[in-house]
């Protein structure tokens, strides 16, 4: 009697547990499935701030008493040449060439904008998304007459500090680090690995060159010589946009364009930037450079369809985050009882 009843409690406390799994399971796949139409109807109405034909949101963050617009715009993370196409992510995470050209195209519009103002974070990127972030802060600035600043933060270096070359004048903090001119393309040799591990790899190719960075095998001498050429193809690119922007003969660049990083004092010293500070000082240069005293200083701000339908939280969390954190309430439960 007591061995059924022990029996029939097991089974019953077995069946709860499939049960609350069970449930667990289907609530996990059924949000997969509403955040994925979610992510994918947005993707196809809404730009996360990044498209040329988008509007930035402008906030008004000082006031010094008159109509004209000193525009401050940040930019953080790595240069890419597309932006993400999450609509859960904030547009604040990459740099893109459409970013700066909607940016541009805004400030173009507005009669009101005499300045610009370039808040940069970056430890650079792809360098065909930097030379033509380059080419648009150019154009730009010779189609319109209005200057462009660039504000550096902690980082600002490779392929960030290639933009900022464009600017009018550029403001380091003195602890930035900045610099680091130069190329890199790196590539593993794991043939001897695979031989310890057993593994062998077969490569079917058209063209001589098209496995030229198979990781299977040592890098012939003429595939070097071809890498090398590609690599000083674009160095020689990003020493001439520095030269060109910050108005230094190139010989002068190429003896501080050995990938080396600067602070921002030493890159003062070699002229690589203009005046050492911090936001103040790039309003201070930006309202000299476009002669106005009284004007207000605006801020653009891109957000991602996330974030404006659900608002701004204190605490960054994406319905991503939360149901990884849900999956995890099963074990949670199991290891506290």
């Amino acid at each position: 009697m007591i061995i059924s009843a022990l029996h029939s409690f097991i089974k019953d406390v077995f069946q709860n547990i499939v049960a609350f799994f069970r449930n667990v399971l289907v609530f996990i796949v059924a949000a997969i499935i509403v955040l994925t139409g979610f992510s994918f109807v947005g993707s196809l109405f809404f730009d996360s701030g990044t498209a040329t034909n988008t509007v930035a949101k402008e906030v008004v963050i000082a006031d010094e008493g008159g109509t004209d617009k000193i525009v401050v715009a940040k930019l953080s993370g790595v240069i890419l040449s597309e932006p993400s196409s999450d609509v859960f992510e904030t547009a604040s995470t990459v740099i893109t060439p459409q970013k700066i050209q909607t940016i541009l195209n805004q400030a173009r519009k507005d009669s009101l904008v005499k300045a610009i103002v370039f808040d940069i974070n970056s430890p650079g990127g792809s360098p065909v998304a930097s030379d033509r972030i380059f080419e648009l802060i150019t154009n730009f600035r010779e189609e319109t007459s209005i200057p462009v600043l660039f504000v550096m933060g902690d980082v600002v270096a490779s392929g960030g500090y290639y933009i900022a070359s464009a600017a009018d004048h550029i403001v380091a903090n003195p602890a930035t680090i900045t610099g680091s001119i130069g190329v890199i393309l790196e590539s593993y040799n794991l043939e001897e690995l695979y031989k310890k591990v057993g593994l062998e790899k077969t490569t079917f190719k058209q063209g001589q060159y098209k496995d030229i960075l198979n990781e299977a095998r040592d890098i012939t001498e003429e595939e070097r010589k071809i890498i090398e050429a590609l690599n000083e193809n674009t160095y020689n690119l990003f020493v001439s946009r520095v030269a060109q922007g910050r108005k230094i003969p190139e010989d002068q660049v190429k003896v501080l364009a050995n990938g080396q990083v600067y602070s921002g004092r030493q890159a003062k010293d070699l002229l690589l930037v203009d005046s050492l500070g911090n936001m103040d000082e790039a309003i201070y240069q930006a309202k000299s450079l476009a002669n106005i005293e009284s004007f207000q200083v605006v801020e653009y701000q891109f957000t991602s369809f996330f974030n404006e339908i659900f608002g701004q939280t204190q605490v960054m969390v994406s319905p991503f985050t939360l149901l990884q954190y849900l999956t995890t309430i099963p074990s949670t439960i199991y290891q506290q009882r």
